[in-house]
Order: structure tokens, then sequence, then C-alpha cells
């Protein structure tokens, strides 16, 4: 599923990532699809260090990210993920679209799990679909 999320400049994208909408909303997945769906997008670009460390901060601090699975799967410290969500470091230009694609990946599937989790019966999974399909409609307009 890609969610359109309004930017109307590149140098807006640089700066705030797409938790805006989806966050005023009230809704968290919203939120994290919007990010997921942002983080494929051509506005990111990951070979930048700050956009890089921001993608990183914004995953941590509101997207429920662990800086220690992260650290894991890339075989570094969690200090050097701090680092990254600092800013201080990056790894190499050719290594952060890898991270990026996980941390995207890892998010929708933690949303998928949350989901199926939380869901009762198939009028829970119609109520989600109309919910999201009717907040999916207003950022599209945006």
């Amino acid at each position: 599923m890609v969610i359109a999320v309004s930017i109307h400049e590149e140098e807006a994208a640089r700066t705030h990532f797409p938790r805006v909408m989806a966050e005023m909303e009230g809704c968290h997945a919203l939120a994290v699809l919007g990010f997921a769906s942002f983080l494929e997008s051509q506005a990111f670009d990951p070979s930048d260090p700050d956009i890089f460390s921001t993608m990183i901060r914004e995953a941590i601090d509101h997207y429920d990210l662990n800086a220690s699975e992260l650290a894991n799967e890339f075989g570094v410290n969690v200090s050097t993920v701090t680092r990254w969500a600092a800013g201080k470091n990056a790894p190499h230009r050719m290594v952060r679209p890898h991270i990026a694609e996980w941390i995207r990946l890892k998010l929708e599937s933690d949303l998928q799990q949350s989901i199926r989790q939380n869901l009762n019966s198939e009028g829970d999974l119609r109520e989600l679909n109309n919910l999201i399909q009717c907040k999916f409609n207003k950022i599209v307009t945006l």
C-alpha cells in the first residue's frame, strides 16, 4: 500500500518526515504507513547524512524502532546507532539505502503483527479497512 504524503517542496522533505498528518489524526498505524511510504519515495535520499540521521532518529523516537535490533541486524554496536541518530556519524553512503529499506520492512512487519493481534473478528477487519480508507483519502487530498 502506498500512501501519498503531501510534501510541497523538496527542502520540506529534507527536514520534515510524514509523521505530521497521520499523527495529527491520532492514528499511529497511519503514521507508520506514511513514514514507510516516505522511505520508498523519491523525496527520501538516504545518501544525504542529515536526512539519514533524521530518519534513524524519527524511527526510534516516534515509530518504536528498537536500536538494539537495528544494531544487531547490521553488526554494529548500539552506540553506533545512537551516533547515527545524532548525526555524529553515518555508515557508508552505499549501505544507507539498505538500512532504510530494512527499517521500512521492519516497521511494516511490526505494524501488521500488531494489527493481527488486535483484530477480533472480520467486522473489526472491515472497520479497520474503512478507517484506513477514510484517513487515506484525507491524506491524499491534502
